[in-house]
């Protein structure tokens, strides 16, 4: 059960992050980055304290799993980062 959730809400952040990438990187590029480190940081940040603020157990024995959510902030923005890499020049040459 947790594993879903905790694979949903990734797949989430990176979605919306890859959206805010791809409409700020008409501006400028570094913006773009900047913006998806921001919507990663946001989504599991307060996913990671909505969770933690519903769950009984974790506020007893201590946070738990959730720190999970906040490690992988990083890795989605270096895969955002790789992937406007690769296809942003392609598409600002489109538009």
């Amino acid at each position: 059960m947790t594993t879903l959730l905790y694979g949903g809400l990734l797949i989430f952040s990176f979605i919306i992050s890859i959206l805010v990438s791809v409409s700020l990187l008409k501006k400028k590029k570094s913006l773009a980055r900047i913006g998806a480190f921001i919507v990663n940081t946001a989504i599991l940040i307060s996913a990671t304290w909505i969770l933690y603020h519903f769950d009984a157990q974790a506020k007893v024995f201590g946070i738990g799993d959730y720190y999970i959510l906040v490690l992988m902030i990083p890795v989605l923005t270096w895969i955002n980062f790789l992937i406007l890499e690769i296809s942003g020049e392609n598409f600002l040459k489109r538009t």
